[in-house]
């Protein structure tokens, strides 16, 4: 059953974009585009590229998927457990150090809070030389209208004005529907909660696949049961079906229509953007049907959203 869904008073984020933050971006920008060069004449330092030989060991043994060769690893970037790139600062090529840490708490259960020995080597270390902010560099951009520093700002300042606006638009929806299903009454059972558990778990399952992973190597590297993992996701899960009941009872209530040229404008232009074929399209999202029933929940969320 409904309750109040419209006129709900939720405030807007800010989408204010600092100079700061304009700043920082363009050097994201630069070191995307930095050259890698081979150091010879001084130690490890934050920041460098290195490739390592390196060892672990626990309780006196080897520890199984522990040990690397020509392993290449960015300094300061928190790839390995905390203290052991610091502890590599200042290393030479050649030299071999020996760490002596903790494994965190928040790690694999057989190995959380345990000591552990890495025996480590570089051999190799590169930094990145960043690019000065001139003709070449304007050109590698590749940008259109984008010949200098002041330009370049400009462009920056306003993808950072339309991310910002997409990311509070966002939010600002997100809010609305929470207060909207607070608002009604809903009665759910166990096995839809549990369907819609599964779907999440799928989802995740193929993104995991997507970076070259299974679900049950990311459960054994992080040591998290199956169950565990559902139990976590199940409010999420809840969430989300009572969003959708929400959206359908508006649509049900305003009598929210949509016509075929709506549902074949939202098909073309995916098309377009996505590069594919309509058939292959339309069997992804589940056929004209589909983008019928997402068209209508966007209009339920307009609704909301004008109050």
């Amino acid at each position: 059953k409904l309750g109040e869904y419209k006129g709900l008073k939720v405030d807007k984020y800010s989408t204010r974009v600092t100079q700061k933050e304009v700043d920082e971006e363009i050097e994201k920008v630069r070191e995307q585009h930095a050259r890698i060069v081979e150091v010879t004449d001084r130690a490890v330092a934050d920041k460098d590229d290195v490739t390592l030989d390196f060892e672990g060991f626990v309780d006196g043994k080897k520890l199984e998927g522990g040990t690397g060769a020509n392993y290449p690893l960015e300094i300061g970037s928190n790839t390995f457990i905390p203290g052991f790139e610091s502890g590599l600062v200042g290393a030479s090529v050649g030299e071999t150090r020996e760490l002596n840490l903790k494994f965190p708490e928040n790690y694999t259960e057989e190995l959380k809070n345990k000591d552990v020995l890495f025996k480590v080597t570089v051999r190799e270390i590169k930094e990145r030389v960043m690019p000065e902010m001139n003709k070449d560099f304007f050109e590698d951009l590749g940008i259109e209208g984008v010949d200098s520093k002041e330009t370049l700002e400009s462009h920056v300042k306003k993808e950072l004005e339309d991310r910002k606006n997409r990311e509070a638009d966002d939010k600002y929806v997100d809010e609305l529907l929470h207060i909207a299903t607070d608002n009604m009454k809903v009665e759910i059972n166990n096995e839809i909660i549990d369907s819609e558990v599964e779907r999440m778990i799928q989802q995740y399952r193929q993104e995991l696949s997507m970076q070259g992973v299974s679900l049950e190597q990311y459960l054994s590297m992080t040591g998290t049961k199956l169950e565990d993992m559902k139990s976590m996701m199940k409010p999420q899960a809840i969430a989300r079906i009572k969003t959708r009941y929400l959206l359908e009872a508006i649509v049900d209530e305003k009598k929210i229509e949509v016509d075929e040229e709506s549902v074949e404008k939202e098909i073309k232009d995916a098309c377009e953007k996505y590069g594919i074929e309509r058939d292959e399209f339309l069997k992804y999202v589940g056929g004209e049907d589909g983008i019928r029933y997402d068209l209508k929940m966007r209009k339920a969320i307009d609704i909301i959203k004008e109050g």
